[in-house]
């Protein structure tokens, strides 16, 4: 079961991963059809009826213990929170997102809001939907929270957040009263064929190990986990804002270190 779950999901990572780097725009609708159909069989092994009574014993199983436990604990919860909604609407969810994909990255090219807003809006409302059939007694943004991070809460977040404020508010103040520095050569043009070559210096710098790294470029920089061991970064490359591309760099790096440690 575990197997034929993470063979579904590598197959879904790789797709999502060319759809945002180097897969042709004209073949997109194709794409958004057959990763919806292929997320629409996840959606069937991971809501195995018998499966989920499995996991339901090894759960509440004594035995069962340490890094295991907590592992069938989140196949659990993730099978839970799948199975209350129906398949066909949960396809449909998964081709309305690389839909949205598809206008956002049309939208951004041409600068024009209008071509993304409905996609958009109708992402938000269908959301909405897919919360609403788990019943749960969390609010929605919890529930959101929750599976972003498990366990944690607006309550929670208003504290750390408030932690954070106390400290960052009067360094923020210290910082913009102090001389500015001249950073104007940070917005120069650079070739982004020069931007590329410093980038590669960069990763070696951070010790990105090759050997189960790899970056591209993306409009939005992402990291994305396709299996153990294969982990795609991007960084976004602008001509006159080079410390676009090596902060995303850097900030990336870290995503795919903290995943593989």
């Amino acid at each position: 079961w575990i197997f034929r779950r993470s063979a579904y999901q590598m197959a879904l990572a790789i797709i999502s991963i060319d759809k945002q780097t180097v897969a042709p725009s004209a073949g997109a609708a194709y794409r958004d059809e057959r990763s919806a159909y292929l997320a629409g069989e996840l959606f069937s092994i991971e809501t195995d009826s018998a499966m989920v009574q499995l996991l339901k014993e090894l759960k509440d199983d004594p035995q069962i213990d340490g890094d295991n436990k907590r592992a069938v604990e989140l196949y659990y919860k993730q099978a839970m929170d799948t199975m209350c909604i129906p398949k066909d609407e949960f396809v449909a969810y998964q081709k309305l997102r690389d839909e949205s994909f598809d206008a956002w990255i049309q939208a951004k090219s041409q600068s024009d809001y209008s071509i993304f807003e409905p996609y958009l809006k109708k992402i938000i409302e269908v959301s909405k939907k897919m919360y609403r059939y788990r019943n749960s007694d969390k609010n929605l943004y919890d529930q959101m929270l929750d599976d972003y991070e498990p366990g944690m809460t607006q309550e929670k977040y208003d504290v750390f957040f408030a932690a954070l404020k106390e400290r960052l508010v009067p360094l923020i103040q210290k910082v913009t009263k102090a001389k500015q520095k001249n950073e104007a050569f940070l917005h120069q043009e650079f070739p982004i064929e020069d931007q590329k070559k410093f980038m590669t210096q960069l990763l070696e710098y951070l010790h990105f190990d090759s050997s189960w790294g790899y970056q591209n470029e993306s409009e939005h920089p992402f990291t994305s986990w396709t299996c153990e061991n294969d982990c795609r970064t991007t960084t976004k490359y602008v001509k006159n804002d080079v410390v676009s591309a090596v902060l995303s760099t850097v900030h990336e790096v870290g995503h795919a270190y903290y995943e593989h440690d």
